[in-house]
């Protein structure tokens, strides 16, 4: 295994900051190596032994080993620091958790094509189809999605709404019980109904704020669902209302 301050802001707000056209990195500088120096700049940072010191007590204690990592919403490393911080997060990650990058699958509609050859130059398996979510983890999956519009999370639980996978799926994500404490119950219940009943079943790590890119990781926590927190099979938690309709912007990312 190897070793990497907390501020909330909206996480709608946080997904359209993260997807505006900005400047691409300067030819000279290929993003292999920029993202070298961001993990170099996060090891020399102190947050890296408070990231170090929390991941490494969570691991032990996760319900489930992952086998495979999925990651949705990540923006373009090519033209976003913050992005850069997050993809050297998910590699970490992956150490950690002793998951192959060949069994992790990546996707975000806004990659270039410098992202694309970088990360599968990194060994990842870079998606081409753009799925809103819906993906079936049938193995215990590492759900690297860092602050993606509340459908996303939405879809990808409906996508594996039964005790067995939920209980395979390790989060990173943002806070569920964040929307719980800002949106309307009835809202909620109406827009993420999985979300809405998942949230106080979920045990909740957040992540160490970083003070030199609060947006990296403020508002994040690894979430997972211990089984015996999860109702039976029969339970009426599992009976869920007809899939909403797409609203504006549901369809934005992955």
């Amino acid at each position: 295994m190897a070793d990497t301050g907390f501020t909330y802001v909206s996480a709608s707000s946080r997904s359209k900051k993260k997807r505006k056209n900005k400047p691409h990195l300067a030819a000279e500088v290929p993003l292999s190596i920029a993202i070298e120096r961001t993990r170099a700049d996060l090891c020399s940072h102190t947050w890296w032994n408070d990231w170090s010191q929390f991941i490494n007590m969570i691991v032990p204690d996760l319900p489930c080993r992952p086998t495979h990592a999925l990651c949705l919403g990540l923006g373009s490393p090519s033209s976003s620091p913050t992005s850069r911080a997050q993809l050297c997060l998910l590699l970490d990650l992956l150490v950690r958790c002793e998951i192959p990058r060949g069994n992790t699958s990546i996707y975000d509609p806004v990659f270039a094509e410098e992202d694309k050859e970088t990360l599968s130059s990194l060994g990842l398996s870079v998606s081409l189809e753009n799925k809103r979510a819906k993906h079936p983890c049938t193995d215990p999956t590492l759900v690297f999605m860092p602050h993606c519009p509340l459908r996303l999370y939405e879809n990808i639980l409906r996508e594996n709404w039964s005790a067995r996978t939920l209980s395979g799926l390790i989060l990173v994500a943002n806070t569920f019980s964040g929307y719980v404490e800002s949106i309307p119950k009835r809202k909620l219940q109406t827009q993420a109904p999985c979300l809405e009943r998942l949230a106080s079943l979920v045990i909740s790590h957040p992540v160490p704020s970083f003070r030199d890119d609060p947006s990296a990781f403020n508002n994040t926590s690894i979430q997972f669902a211990p089984p015996a927190s999860l109702p039976s099979h029969d339970d009426q938690f599992w009976v869920l209302p007809q899939e909403p309709e797409l609203g504006e912007g549901d369809g934005e990312v992955v």
